[in-house]
């Protein structure tokens, strides 16, 4: 991945006749579901129903004389109607395909590939496991090196009119080795109650208070005994970064994976917001990968260096798997990788009491006023 992205291709001249081509390819391919003719032939029969019909009728009656000329005003409009919803459905087409046709162009210019909406996301972080109706729209995901990718990801949680649906913009990066569960959540894009991003609360014995004035920005969870492994990963200078660049965002950190989430989906046409988010990989991610290429849990036998070496090696050369007292041919022991204790893989997740207890509070307080009226 480039340290500055290449956006000339996002304000660049696009002709129709690239369009049209861009168009037909990605339809043949079925990358794309294209609404525009659907939407326009429902329109055509629409009008030919509602306007047609009623035209027809006046056809036969003016044949036998009883013509009247305001009765052709209600078919000249729905006819005039229908055109001009064909017209702006043929625009609004052609719109999204233009957009398209540039940020497939600016993924091939960065490294990018420019992937069609999914219906979930296989993805370890906790946005990606609650609700309903869960969905991937537009996604960048690198073609070489470590994985890195960005998208926008939408759920649905409650039902009726309780329904709610979340989208929010991440960014997912692979780390070389496994980190503990680890959520910081910045202050800033908290909602009613301090609802953050992730629609579950955490345990509070969890917090971990941070050095100088980054409590103001953020609240950093971590497993209980892995406080000292979260402050060697959110060093001060990380911290600084956070606070600078990325201060709208929520960090999670699980297993191998980093993924920023913003509550605002990111702008993939802003040229702006690539030079974010490619600051945000070349800083920080940075220092978060060279701290991941150097942990290592303690707490778990084996995990120091000379270990895990001996034992990759051991399995990567042994052709044939040794004698044993089943019998000759039993399987060879899986290399040794470095792993996070089971106290740290995830966090606890905790009870929003506040938001309950004022919720609760608020359905007594109107049951009582029923009572009194």
């Amino acid at each position: 991945m480039r340290s500055e992205p290449d956006t000339r291709a996002l304000d660049g001249t696009v002709s129709r006749a690239e369009v049209a081509e861009f168009r037909r390819r990605e339809a043949s391919s079925r990358r794309w579901n294209d609404m525009t003719g659907l939407a326009m032939g429902a329109i055509v029969v629409i009008g030919v129903l509602v306007g047609g019909v009623p035209l027809l009728g006046i056809l036969l009656t003016a044949t036998s004389g009883g013509f009247e000329p305001a009765a052709l005003l209600f078919p000249v409009v729905v006819f005039g109607a229908a055109t001009l919803a064909v017209l702006l459905a043929r625009h609004v087409g052609w719109v999204s395909w233009t957009r398209r046709l540039r940020l497939y162009r600016f993924a091939e210019a960065n490294g990018f590939r420019y992937d069609e909406p999914a219906d979930s996301v296989d993805y370890p972080g906790a946005a990606f496991d609650v609700g309903s109706s869960r969905s991937r729209d537009a996604c960048f995901r690198s073609v070489d090196g470590p994985l890195v990718e960005f998208g926008s990801y939408q759920w649905t949680v409650g039902s009726g009119k309780s329904r709610r649906t979340y989208r929010i913009g991440y960014a997912a990066m692979r780390l070389e080795r496994p980190l503990p569960h680890m959520v910081l959540d910045a202050r800033g894009n908290n909602g009613l109650f301090g609802a953050g991003i992730i629609p579950f609360a955490f345990d509070r014995d969890q917090v971990l208070s941070l050095e100088g004035d980054f409590d103001r920005f953020f609240t950093l969870y971590c497993p209980n005994r892995y406080e000292r492994d979260a402050l060697y990963v959110f060093t001060p200078d990380v911290m600084a970064l956070l606070v600078d660049d990325s201060s709208r965002l929520d960090v999670e950190i699980v297993d191998d994976w980093v993924f920023f989430y913003s509550t605002i989906p990111f702008e993939f046409t802003d040229a702006r917001e690539w030079r974010s988010l490619f600051r945000i990989h070349d800083t920080l991610v940075a220092k978060l990968h060279r701290s991941a290429g150097r942990y290592r849990d303690e707490r778990v036998p084996g995990q120091d260096p000379a270990s895990v070496l001996s034992n990759a090696s051991l399995g990567a050369l042994s052709g044939a798997a040794p004698s044993s007292a089943a019998g000759v041919g039993a399987p060879s022991p899986a290399p040794r990788r470095y792993v996070v204790g089971s106290g740290g893989r995830r966090l606890r997740r905790g009870t929003p009491w506040l938001a309950i207890i004022v919720t609760v509070t608020i359905g007594v307080a109107w049951l009582a006023l029923q009572f009194i009226r």
